[in-house]
């Protein structure tokens, strides 16, 4: 396996709609000016699409869909460099432009608005090919733990790292802690391993190499505030300083610092799900992911203990954990959580914009009420149409496997539907 970045900046794409086309696989046999679709990690298929978001309005907006039919997903490979030529194999290391078939257009990233944007446009960038991983590697060390994947950190066998269900972005909400019981198999449990480094980022994940934990439902990073706390932050705000963290096998006040030439490598098949102990560093301060303990009161239980998870010079003697890796379906689920919560709390904000408004604005008061209807009803339909969107690329089959999960789903993309032609109510002025 091998991943893009573009030329100029050597910043590996990341699959969100501002930027898509992480990983592409075959690279070691693909030869140069062959057509063929480029398979995207999940897996899907980096797609030149129909739509034209673009301040460019000759380009094409570039996606990620599931299948490869038609020419939508189809690239073809040229050399950038005069040094190569037409059917030689492209190697690690390469300079690329990639044409896109169906618009004879060049997968081009610009900026747009200080965002990060990827297109189809008459505008060449060049690619460079670094490597990701390789299959081999996952087929031969089954049970290994690599970058990328998707896990829970177990502690003491009965509890495991994870957010708080009442868990938000305020200070005192924004927490990690150590729960046991059914979060153990909930999704707000699941954790992705990023490795910080460029190349080899699907390699093993070794001891004393700086990665980064990224938590699944929220999709924020497990980091450090300017007072030393535990907290999840946005990708905005998660600088490699403050959210890297690396694993020993023991607590050693010496930090481990290793050059280039040892992490700019695939790694060694050493840790190992249920069999490796770990204990975690946060890499910038040195100090050790333990906990504080507190007794706190819940309704219909009474008093119990809590954990809540910080970081401290020398931690405790019970700091290890063990890593379980999750089902390829739970990961699923989490995405489609991430992207469903998104997406209500979007729309609920715009709905309480509207009613603040309205309440603290002189003008918006003398406004007929029939006058806000069009932009609610915007709303309703921007929500429909990412309802849409995740549909139809299938993250929701195991999410609706049960019958709760599925009522409760087409209940409310029901009321939705329902809503913009229901009948206006009588309005009135104030």
């Amino acid at each position: 396996m091998a991943r893009i970045s573009p030329k100029i900046d050597q910043v590996p794409l990341r699959p969100s709609p501002s930027n898509v086309g992480k990983v592409l696989n075959d690279f070691r046999t693909l030869p140069f000016n062959r057509t063929k679709p480029r398979t995207h990690f999940f897996p899907q298929y980096l797609a030149c699409l129909s739509t034209s978001s673009s301040n460019d309005k000759l380009s094409f907006d570039v996606g990620l869909q599931e299948h490869s039919q038609g020419e939508a997903c189809w690239w073809t490979v040229h050399p950038a460099s005069k040094q190569r030529s037409e059917g030689e194999k492209v190697r690690v290391g390469d300079d690329l432009i990639l044409v896109s078939v169906a618009t004879e257009r060049y997968l081009h990233t610009t900026k747009e608005n200080d965002l990060s944007v990827v297109n189809a446009s008459f505008h060449v960038t060049h690619w460079s090919v670094q490597p990701y991983g390789t299959g081999i590697s996952r087929m031969k060390y089954v049970g290994y733990v690599f970058g990328g994947d998707v896990l829970r950190f177990f502690h003491g066998g009965d509890e495991c790292l994870t957010i708080p269900s009442t868990w938000g972005e305020e200070p005192g909400q924004n927490i990690v802690v150590y729960e046991g019981g059914s979060v153990m198999s909930q999704a707000r449990s699941l954790w992705r391993l990023e490795l910080a480094r460029t190349k080899w980022a699907g390699g093993f994940i070794n001891w004393s190499h700086p990665m980064r934990i990224r938590h699944l439902t929220t999709g924020r990073y497990l980091g450090v505030n300017e007072n030393n706390e535990l907290i999840l932050m946005t990708r905005d705000q998660a600088t490699t300083t403050q959210t890297a963290f690396v694993l020993r096998s023991e607590k050693d006040d010496q930090k481990v610092i290793l050059e280039d030439k040892d992490l700019e490598i695939i790694g060694a098949p050493i840790i190992k799900y249920g069999d490796s102990t770990v204990i975690m560093q946060h890499y910038e301060t040195a100090l050790w992911v333990s906990y504080k303990s507190y007794e706190t009161k819940k309704k219909g239980v009474g008093k119990v203990e809590e954990k809540q998870a910080m970081l401290h010079e020398e931690g405790k003697m019970d700091d290890g954990l063990d890593f379980s890796r999750s089902q390829e379906e739970e990961s699923r689920t989490a995405r489609v959580i991430r992207k469903c919560s998104h997406l209500f709390t979007k729309f609920i904000g715009g709905l309480e914009t509207l009613q603040e408004n309205r309440r603290h604005s002189i003008f918006l008061q003398t406004v007929n009420l029939g006058e806000m209807e069009e932009g609610v009803l915007n709303l309703i339909l921007e929500a429909i149409d990412k309802i849409n969107v995740i549909s139809s690329q299938g993250f929701l089959a195991s999410f609706l496997a049960s019958d709760e999960s599925g009522q409760s789903w087409e209940m409310i993309s029901g009321y939705l539907a329902i809503t913009p032609i229901v009948p206006s109510l009588p309005t009135r002025t104030g």
